[in-house]
């Protein structure tokens, strides 16, 4: 299945999908094939038409979930960003004060936590249920984000704030080098989140991951957001659960203050991006360099990963350091969101019982995939992710 976007071809066109299809407006439906998100809702011109609709849409899976959110079969939080990406491909990203041809556009939900929920929503199977605790309003944006993420059986655990204007950021896709050039906007409301994490069913969770943020660029902020994990540490060893936390520290410590203070904490899993890795060791990124740093940071983690895009992935678990490759492909069509998606996958795996060396490389398979397709939709059939269940 495929989807097309019509935009503008005439007026009367226009009208007759209005028509027929008012329900319809500017949302995305799943496909067994690599698909992505096309949509647009500022552009009353651009509409998403489905053809060829599938058994496996996004509303079966939503009605599927619906009625089994609360019961067993072990469910996963994501905490973070969402927001509303506005995502441009051209041949070659853009001298300055120049004209460039768009080759293609579309509007799709984003954010680290939201794409990992979007990406886990394809592996995990249909007993289990999902939650994206993130702070969304009343505003156009955040309607279209949280529609389409509801279709695709994501539940939405954090109040919503009204009178907010959901955050969104410009995205640039290079598809001659197959890089991603990201322009953020300054609003972040995730501390809200980290507030309310109180709402979540924790105690029938198997698993909640925290995107590590500063919201409010703070050493107070980041303090309320160390407290916010600690609370949830302390319960789940008060009550017992079987609940696993995992964080994720992308960002550089030097944008987002503190965020090296959430290392010490004794959760299960840590991921650190690139930009944070960085900003601890700026000066080597090799193994050997790795392997001296991992072995003098105060970090509490039972296992450690550091993500490296195409210089490939280290983890660290009961002293052992493992390395693992990045699957590399060619072309690469759009890597936007493939970290997401390597966290996600790496959290699936582990999730099933497999050792960090195995959830690292299917994770990189996963990513591989991910990178080799426009969009997040269609990662299942072709991951091979039923071979882990």
């Amino acid at each position: 299945m495929h989807y097309h976007v019509f935009c503008m071809h005439s007026v009367s066109t226009i009208v007759i999908r209005l028509l027929s299809l008012t329900s319809l407006l500017c949302y995305t439906c799943v496909s067994n094939s690599p698909v992505s998100y096309l949509s647009g809702p500022l552009s009353s011109a651009m509409m998403c038409i489905f053809e060829h609709a599938s058994s496996e849409g996004i509303c079966d899976r939503s009605s599927n979930r619906a009625s089994r959110c609360m019961g067993g079969g072990g469910g996963f939080a994501f905490v973070g960003l969402t927001c509303v990406d506005h995502i441009i491909a051209v041949d070659e990203f853009p001298l300055e004060d120049s004209d460039v041809r768009v080759r293609h556009r579309r509007d799709s939900p984003g954010g680290n936590a939201t794409n990992s929920a979007v990406v886990m929503s394809q592996l995990i199977p249909p007993d289990s249920h999902i939650f994206l605790h993130s702070v969304t309003s009343d505003d156009l944006m955040s309607k279209f984000a949280v529609d389409l993420l509801s279709k695709l059986g994501i539940q939405m655990s954090c109040p919503s704030v009204s009178g907010l204007s959901l955050s969104e950021s410009t995205v640039i896709l290079s598809r001659v080098k197959g890089t991603r050039t990201i322009l953020h906007s300054p609003d972040d409301f995730t501390a809200n989140c980290f507030q309310s994490l109180n709402l979540l069913p924790l105690a029938s969770l198997s698993w909640i991951h925290l995107e590590g943020r500063n919201p409010a660029k703070s050493a107070e902020s980041m303090q309320q957001v160390k407290a916010s994990i600690e609370e949830i540490l302390k319960a789940r060893d008060v009550e017992k659960w079987s609940l696993r936390i995992s964080v994720e520290l992308e960002k550089s410590p030097s944008r987002h203050i503190g965020l090296e203070t959430l290392l010490i904490l004794p959760v299960d899993l840590m991921i650190l991006g690139s930009d944070f890795w960085q900003g601890i060791d700026p000066s080597g990124r090799g193994i050997d360099a790795e392997r001296r740093l991992i072995g003098g940071l105060p970090f509490g983690a039972q296992s450690l990963v550091i993500t490296r895009g195409v210089e490939g992935s280290v983890g660290f678990c009961n002293g052992a350091l493992t390395y693992q490759p990045a699957v590399l492909v060619d072309p690469v069509v759009d890597s936007l969101g493939a970290g997401d998606t390597y966290n996600a996958a790496l959290i699936y795996a582990m999730s099933q019982g497999r050792v960090l060396s195995q959830s690292m490389k299917f994770a990189a398979q996963v990513a591989s995939r991910k990178c080799g397709q426009v969009g997040l939709l269609g990662l299942r059939d072709s991951s091979g992710a039923d071979a882990l269940v």
